[in-house]
Parts: C-alpha cells; structure tokens; sequence
C-alpha cells in the first residue's frame, strides 16, 4: 500500500504546501519540460506588459533625452521585439545554466544528480523567481510606475548606500526558491538538507553574476 502510494505523482499544490512530498513522488526523473515552456509564455507577456512602463521609468527619459528623435523613434520600435523574444529565449538560456550548476557543485560537494534533474530543479527556481516578478507587474500596473521588483529585502530591511544597493537585488522569492533547490537538491541527492543549502546559495549568488 505504501509503494502504491509514493508510487502516485502528487498534485501541484503539494509544491507550495509539502515540496519534500512533492519530489519525493517524482522520483527518479523530475519532469520540466511543459513547466519551461509555460514560464517562458507567461515571461514573455509579462515583459510586453510593463516594457510601456519602463519607456518612461526615469532612466529611460533621461537615457532618450541625450537622444535625437530618430535614435529615440528607433529604440522604441526595437525595445519591445527584443523585450518579448527576451522574454521567450532567456528563461530557457538561464535552465541550461542554472542546471549545469547545480550539476557540477552538486559533484564538487561529492554528491550525485543527473544533469536533466539538475536543470528541472532550476525551472523550479525559476518558477518562484516568475512569481515574483508576476507581483511586481502587478504593482507595476496598478500604480502606473516600473517596479522591478517588489517584495526586495530593501522595502523590508532599513538600510543605506551599498548595503541598500545589495539588498534591492534580493527578493523574498529569491530565498524562497533557494528553500526549494535546497528540499529538491536532498530528495535527489540524498543529502542533508543543511548541506544541500549551501549548494543552493551557491549557485544562487553566482547566478547574480551572471
């Protein structure tokens, strides 16, 4: 009765409610395929949602005001192609990257994980990280201003200078999917979630670099 059970996929929400469950019931191979494709759709809308926004987000009036008209008229037509194919093309650029991460720093900690659950594991990532930018087009909309992003630990933590400049880039679901990387990593690993969560910020803090 037990091996029927874990035999048995879960259902979606068990991600958000019991992700150790929900790897578990996917073993060995973590499907991911679909779950790109629906993040790199809802990417790319998200990104013709709010590109009018960031025409006149203050940086871009005064980057166009150095300009000549023909320059900016150009710009504008150019920026919303290249904003929506970006938005299709780089979710699945950021996978094949993410995933070899994790793949080799997994191997470095002397642990084992194939290269395709390695990149499923980043769509994951990328799931939250979509989530979170799905709010902050939503604030985006709603107050008629570019927010990049929303829920940064500066809106949360008081800070100044460099250190405020730090945290801008560090968003709730950045910690969140790092918590999911982090359960995923050990459920196919093996490992000790305390040891999987050091390869998780990892990879996380190179992927700020890159």
């Amino acid at each position: 009765m037990m091996d029927e059970v874990i035999e048995q996929k879960s259902s979606w929400p068990t991600l958000f409610k019991n992700p150790t469950l929900y790897f578990s019931t996917r073993r060995p191979k973590l499907g991911f395929v679909w779950l790109a494709v629906a993040l790199s759709v809802v990417s790319a809308l998200m990104e013709a949602v709010v590109y009018p926004y960031i025409l006149r987000s203050p940086i871009y009036v005064q980057l166009f005001s150095k300009m000549s008209h023909q320059e900016v008229l150009a710009a504008k037509t150019i920026f919303p192609i290249s904003t929506i194919v970006g938005g299709v093309i780089a979710p699945w650029i950021s996978l094949v990257i993410l995933g070899f991460f994790y793949w080799i720093i997994t191997k470095v900690f002397g642990y084992t994980i194939t290269y395709r659950n390695a990149v499923a594991l980043g769509t994951y990532v990328a799931l939250f990280q979509l989530i979170g930018t799905l709010f902050s087009t939503l604030a985006t909309v709603i107050t008629g201003t570019y927010i990049a992003s929303l829920l940064s630990l500066s809106t949360i933590i008081p800070s100044s200078g460099s250190v405020a400049s730090v945290l801008s880039r560090i968003s709730v679901f950045d910690i969140w999917s790092v918590v999911i990387v982090t359960i995923g990593l050990s459920v196919y690993t093996g490992a000790s979630k305390n040891k999987t969560m050091w390869i998780g910020v990892l990879v996380w803090i190179i992927s700020m670099f890159i």
